[in-house]
């Protein structure tokens, strides 16, 4: 009889716990706030990415470079490079 107790128990909880997450398409996700991981600067992209809390599945998005921005003088403001004329 204990032994058979045992076993039940062992499946409820073996049925119970794959319900508390969620795996791929079966989650409704839950995300963190977007993180910044890369910065993008002049010529090159940037990185944000946020973590869904249930499953820890991570959706990155990419932040496009900003462009230089040239002064009078033909020199990027924001790095420095010189612009080609």
């Amino acid at each position: 009889m204990k032994k058979i107790f045992i076993i039940i128990i062992c499946l409820i909880f073996f049925m119970i716990l794959p319900a508390s997450g969620c795996k791929d398409d079966a989650c409704e996700h839950s995300f963190s706030n977007w993180n910044t991981e890369i910065e993008p600067d002049c010529i090159h992209d940037g990185k944000q990415a946020r973590t869904c809390t249930k499953c820890g599945y991570k959706e990155i998005k990419t932040i496009a470079a900003l462009g230089h921005n040239f002064d009078d003088d033909g020199i990027c403001t924001v790095c420095g490079e010189s612009e080609k004329k």
